[in-house]
This record gives structure tokens, C-alpha cells and sequence, in this order.
């Protein structure tokens, strides 16, 4: 993605490392469903849970687990982020002009409900994106009015997203 970026190939991409019914067969260990050993079964949706599970030969929580799997994925965006911060570009560096968005489609109760669910913005600060904060609602809100926030970022004033398509955006993510 780097090289394509930096020699202008693209300049958008999608890094998918799968999606909420992945099963990441092999990963850690873990094998398919059809054999009750899977990541989707067995970690994703009852991670908030003490219940053990073996990932690769070692023995821990599903909690355990779900934190194994997100330090796996959150490395591989560190590494692009680090990766695009050192490369210079204009004023900034490229990490600047690219907007990250990493997120899943579950939220912390593990449900596929456009609420409640956690993103990361990394970079985008030359679109505009807030960046260095942390933002912490009185209430769940949907993550389409963050959706339409970055659809802001990139010049498009759409009044919402999908099913929810005059949600407006999420306060404090574009200034």
C-alpha cells in the first residue's frame, strides 16, 4: 500500500483483514467452525467471558484471546501508520494526507448493530480530521454519523449513510 501510495498508483485502498465471520482458519491454531474451535465461534462473540479456550498450544481466557487476535491486527496498522509517517510529503509527511479508519462491524456487545461500535482515525489531519483525541459520547451513537464525517473530510456533504441517510455527521471529527 505504501509503495502504491507513495509513487501514486492510488491513493485509496482497502486493507481488509477480514470480516466478523472470518473464522481465520489456522490462525493461532484455531480451525473451522465444524470443528467448535474457530474464532468467530469461540472468541469474538464470548470474549467478554472467562471461558477458556487453546490458541496455538497455550491455554487462556477467550477474553485472553480476543486481545491476542486485536494485538495482531492493531501491529499490522501500526506498521503501515509508521510506515507512511516517515515518508515526507508537502508540508507533513504522507500520514498526513492519508486518513486510516480502522473498525470492525460489532460493538462492545458484540452485536452488528451500526451503534456502540469503536473506530480509530489515524492520520487525515491535512482533511481535516481532529486528530489526538479521544471522543466519548453521553450516549451510543451510530457510527453512520461517523461515516458521513469522513465522507465530509473528503469534500463530499452527504447528509448521512446508508440506512441512516440524514444522520449528519459525528461532532469533533472534522473541523
Amino acid at each position: 500500500l505504501v509503495n502504491a501510495f507513495t509513487c501514486d498508483v492510488t491513493r485509496v485502498a482497502g486493507f481488509l483483514m477480514g470480516f466478523s465471520g472470518s473464522h481465520h482458519n489456522g490462525m493461532f491454531g484455531l480451525r473451522a467452525s465444524t470443528n467448535n474451535n474457530s474464532w468467530h465461534d469461540n472468541v469474538a462473540h464470548i470474549s467478554r467471558t472467562n471461558d477458556s479456550i487453546t490458541v496455538g498450544s497455550e491455554r487462556m481466557t477467550t477474553r485472553a484471546a480476543f486481545i491476542k487476535f486485536d494485538k495482531l491486527f492493531a501491529d499490522q496498522i501500526a506498521y503501515l501508520a509508521h510506515s507512511l509517517a516517515a515518508i515526507p510529503e508537502g508540508d507533513g509527511t504522507m500520514l498526513d494526507n492519508t486518513l486510516i479508519y480502522w473498525g470492525v462491524e460489532s460493538g462492545t456487545n458484540h452485536n452488528h448493530s451500526p451503534r456502540d461500535m469503536q473506530y480509530l482515525l489515524i492520520g487525515g489531519e491535512r482533511l481535516g480530521i481532529q486528530t489526538g483525541q479521544f471522543l466519548e459520547f453521553p450516549s451510543t451513537q451510530s457510527a453512520h454519523k461517523l461515516h458521513t464525517s469522513v465522507l465530509h473530510a473528503f469534500g463530499y456533504m452527504a447528509p448521512g449513510f446508508g440506512i441512516e441517510p440524514s444522520c449528519g455527521p459525528l461532532a469533533g471529527v472534522v473541523g
